[in-house]
């Protein structure tokens, strides 16, 4: 086996554990989602809700129907091909949508308090980060593989290179987009932030009681 095959076993190695985590993570977020929602109507807490929910569920279908076409465009070339086709606009856009949408939520919480706020954040956002970051990392490993196999205008590993790019200039601009003037929390249901906010509001409260008893006291 020569030092390209090894690459490109690492590669698929690295693209199946970040299928497997995402499956497995999935179920997870889905759950600290459900839990944020719930302590937000028990403990009353309001959290500055996303203006723009409804532009962002075009985000799905869209990362869908592109990873889709990939896969069909390369499968008859490379399964290998077709399956980094199918996540690789994905991956380009969840990273830059993630930063934009942390960099907004950061600002938005800095106005309400001062203090360690983005270190709220990046604990919220770091292993989403990562795991997105293996799948550039994996296609790198694999592309002169891939740059071997041809398509109609140029190789695999071209095309697929070109289709990450894509993705992260897209999810730039629809991160931007969606930030723009909104005065939402973009990752609202994350406990991280619902955390800060309960934080945010036992701290007001506490404050106001002071106040109440210097103001009683003689």
């Amino acid at each position: 086996m020569d030092l390209m095959d090894i690459w490109t076993l690492v590669a698929v190695y690295i693209l199946i554990f970040l299928s497997l985590a995402n499956l497995f993570i999935k179920p997870i977020l889905f759950a600290k989602r459900m839990a944020g929602k719930v302590l937000k109507k028990l403990l009353r807490v309001r959290v500055p809700e996303n203006q723009k929910k409804g532009v962002e569920r075009l985000y799905t279908p869209i990362w869908v129907i592109i990873g889709l076409w990939a896969f069909f465009k390369l499968k008859d070339a490379s399964l290998l091909g077709a399956v980094f086709g199918l996540l690789a606009f994905r991956s380009g856009a969840n990273i830059t949508r993630l930063l934009v949408y942390s960099s907004h939520d950061g600002k938005i919480l800095k106005e309400m308090a001062e203090g360690r706020v983005l270190g709220i954040l990046e604990k919220a956002v770091r292993i989403s980060l990562i795991l997105e970051a293996a799948f550039p990392f994996a296609m790198l490993l694999a592309y002169k593989t891939l740059s071997a196999v041809t398509i109609s205008h140029g190789s695999v590993g071209k095309f697929l290179l070109e289709l990450w790019v894509a993705g992260a200039i897209f999810g730039l601009v629809f991160g931007y987009l969606i930030a723009k003037d909104n005065r939402g929390l973009l990752l609202e249901d994350s406990v991280e932030a619902l955390t800060f906010m309960i934080a945010l509001k036992g701290k007001q409260k506490a404050e106001k009681a002071k106040e109440r008893i210097k103001f009683r006291a003689p």
